[in-house]
């Protein structure tokens, strides 16, 4: 006898049939614990099973041993991460704060086990005094050193600000392991100090009540300005000279003790024209150290023109803006009325063009402008910062007023789809090999060029068994030519490969490369031409070649 099967039996039947191949195929587990730098565990951690896309798919707490499990999970590729109060989260494999961290990339029923590192915040404290040795409250920052582009620079993203309190203490709390610059700020404004000869002057004319104090009051070249400049620990008005203070994970740095200054100030105002007497309007005006090239005061000009600075010590500086350069020595009184001359600045000249089938992007909705990235300075003309391009619908680039400098060409912000190629001028690729701008130098003929084409290195690392696991080793690739190693350059790249030992770098030049596999390597603080040397040894040479049209 047959039964009739009803659409209710029918959607019973099909979901017993979708369960049990569900539960056929997604038997995956990726499990571990969580443990601090020491190798103690974490419990009751929150970790988190993210896909490669950074996406939470789930979250569990670890145990009292800091023991966690993802089971019933599907072929693919994960990322495991690990936060608690107390300690700095962090992902598997993850290192340092801008290290990367390892995929886990699970096949079908398989099993990994992965184990997450999160250090300890620290503490950083001390006092505040006044130039009397007296508890004073005032503000004080923090800011974290970090590499950028292969260069050691303070974060400004890393800023955080305290009160000492009324017996000036101060405290800063869960800081992640790093070096820290330390500053105090005490009130703003300026004040007149006597001098000795006019306070026994006044002393003299209370004496003979004959004698008007207004007369006094008015001699101003008597009096000198003094400010509450921001004292960097040890205790050094220029940032540059401040001695950076460690702190390792747990670690309380205690007596961390700044005392305010009452410095001899010199405020700078002043007027910038072009060559033709015209006023710059909206300009920036730098004040910066002849010696290290530090920026102790900066501002942008009005609509006519006139500019004026926030008080700095008194001593030699050089004045920055565009191409002009005005060296001076600030003296109180300061000098009235200072005019700074300058022109169009140097430039640089071109074209972008766009090699592919797909099509082009529209500039004016897409961040495609190249920038002239500053890779450094000469001790002639300090202070040179990056300069965006502009670009119309037709294709020329024209980089304007370039301060003197070292800049080579880059994006911001990559392009969906497209990859910068190169940039090429009198014969050079600016990608890679800084071009030298002087003052008043303009350059033409720059050729900037994007692809839909991108060339890419990829391979399999050895993991596991008697080779060391996923989680300790870094892939370096880097290219022959020596020319090339320069921080934040293309053709020196870094990543991790995944739990399989699979890796893969995009974006890459054509060209010879080294690839060298490197266990427990910290790319922040290693990733130096002396350790590049080291690696050409034991590294494996490789060709990248341009991709085929499409």
């Amino acid at each position: 006898m047959r039964w009739p099967l009803t659409a209710g039996a029918f959607l019973l039947f099909l979901f017993l049939c979708v369960a049990t191949l569900t539960a056929q195929t997604a038997s995956g587990v990726i499990d571990g614990n969580v443990i601090d730098d020491a190798g103690s565990p974490v419990p009751m951690a929150a970790v988190s099973l993210m896909n490669e896309t950074g996406r939470v798919l789930k979250t569990v707490e670890a145990d009292v041993r800091g023991m966690f499990v993802f089971d019933a999970l599907a072929e693919g590729r994960y990322t495991v991460s690990a936060s608690k109060l107390g300690y700095v989260t962090r992902a598997y494999g993850q290192t340092t704060p801008n290290a990367g961290n390892v995929i886990v990339a699970l096949s079908q029923n398989g099993r990994h086990r992965a184990r997450v590192r999160v250090p300890r915040v620290g503490a950083l404290s001390g006092s505040v005094l006044d130039e009397h040795a007296q508890p004073v409250s005032a503000e004080v920052r923090l800011q974290r050193f970090v590499m950028r582009g292969g260069l050691r620079v303070l974060d400004e993203a890393t800023t955080k600000k305290a009160e000492a309190d009324r017996f000036g203490r101060y405290r800063f709390a869960d800081l992640p392991p790093g070096e820290y610059v330390v500053s105090a700020i005490g009130p703003d404004g300026e004040l007149r100090r006597p001098s000795a000869d006019l306070i026994q002057r006044a002393e003299q004319a209370v004496q003979q009540r004959g004698q008007p104090l207004p007369l006094f009051l008015k001699d101003t070249g008597s009096e000198s300005t003094v400010s509450y400049l921001a004292v960097y620990y040890p205790g050094v008005l220029n940032r540059a000279r401040a001695t950076a203070v460690p702190i390792v994970s747990g670690e309380e740095r205690p007596d961390i003790n700044l005392q305010l200054q009452l410095t001899p100030t010199v405020r700078l105002q002043g007027t910038v024209l072009t060559a033709d007497g015209k006023p710059v309007a909206y300009t920036t005006v730098k004040l910066v150290s002849p010696d290290d090239g530090s920026t102790w005061s900066y501002g942008q000009t009005t609509s006519a023109g006139v500019f004026q600075l926030a008080p700095v010590p008194q001593g030699p500086y050089a004045v920055l803006t565009g191409n002009a350069r005005v060296d001076l020595s600030l003296a109180d009184p300061a000098p009235s009325g200072l005019t700074v001359r300058t022109d169009t600045g140097g430039s640089v000249t071109g074209r972008v063009q766009f090699s592919g089938s797909t099509p082009k992007p529209d500039c004016r909705s897409t961040p495609c402008t190249p920038v002239l990235f500053s890779r450094g300075q000469s001790s002639a003309w300090p202070g040179s910062s990056d300069v965006r391009g502009i670009m119309d619908e037709g294709g020329p680039i024209v980089f304007s007023t370039v301060p003197p400098g070292s800049y080579t060409v880059g994006l911001n912000v990559a392009m969906t789809g497209w990859t910068l190629v190169s940039a090429m001028l009198d014969g050079r690729d600016l990608t890679d090999t800084p071009l030298e701008v002087g003052p008043r130098q303009d350059y033409s003929g720059l050729v900037v060029t994007f692809t839909d084409r991108s060339a890419s290195l990829s391979g399999k690392a050895p993991v596991g068994g008697t080779a060391p696991t996923a989680d300790t080793i870094t892939v370096v690739a880097f290219s022959t030519d020596r020319r090339f190693w320069i921080p934040g350059g293309r053709r020196v790249r870094v990543v991790r490969p995944d739990t399989s030992g699979q890796y893969r770098i995009a974006g890459l030049p054509a060209g010879e490369y080294f690839v060298a596999v490197v266990t427990n390597f910290d790319a922040e603080t290693e990733l130096d031409t002396t350790r590049l040397a080291a690696l050409e040894a034991s590294a494996t040479r490789v060709t990248v070649r341009e991709p085929e049209p499409r």
